[in-house]
């Protein structure tokens, strides 16, 4: 008749992702605007004979999945406090794994064949901590329906209790006007 008993391995686990996620997500919006600043800054001393724009925009999509790991390290944190919010985590871990993904591989095309296992050991990692978060939010979110359920059902089942000594008490007072 106590609390509903949760699990809190989903709550560690988002608070904990989310926490690496906001501080790389804060370190990749200062890196990713630093190499974008340098390209643009090297495009124009070169006067444009070297083209940068491919690297410029692998550097934005990077930039751009620094920013929504930023944004998803901070609902994060947010959700393992409220549960019930853990959905949107789910949704901001995808996005953060698309745009990781297609940035990483937008450079891998730019770069030389030597430097393939540069990009993928940057695919590895950039996907690790942002899949362990969707775990997490997954679980959190799980966990936060059970809970509800099983608050609901604590409801219904006091409700009921506290409706089957009233009728217990109207039986017995009708029984007593019988003659």
């Amino acid at each position: 008749m106590g609390q509903p008993t949760t699990d809190t391995t989903g709550r560690s686990l988002l608070r904990l992702t989310g926490t690496l996620m906001l501080i790389f997500g804060i370190l990749g919006v200062v890196i990713y605007a630093v190499f974008i600043a340098v390209l643009i800054a090297a495009n124009k001393m070169t006067g444009g004979i070297f083209s940068f724009s491919a690297d410029i925009a692998g550097m934005g999509l990077l930039f751009a999945a620094a920013l929504a790991e930023l944004i998803s390290g901070v609902l994060g944190r947010k959700a393992a406090k409220a549960p019930e919010k853990a959905g949107r985590c789910r949704v901001w871990g995808w996005i953060t794994l698309i745009l990781t993904l297609a940035g990483v591989g937008f450079i891998l095309l730019r770069r030389p064949a030597g430097a393939w296992w540069q990009a993928i050991a940057a695919v590895v990692l950039g996907m690790v901590v942002p899949a362990v978060y969707l775990v997490g939010a997954s679980r959190c979110r799980r966990d936060a329906a059970a809970a509800a359920r099983a608050a609901a059902r604590a409801a219904a089942w006091a409700a009921e209790e506290q409706d089957v000594p009233a009728e217990q008490d109207a039986s017995v007072s009708n029984s007593s006007f019988l003659p």
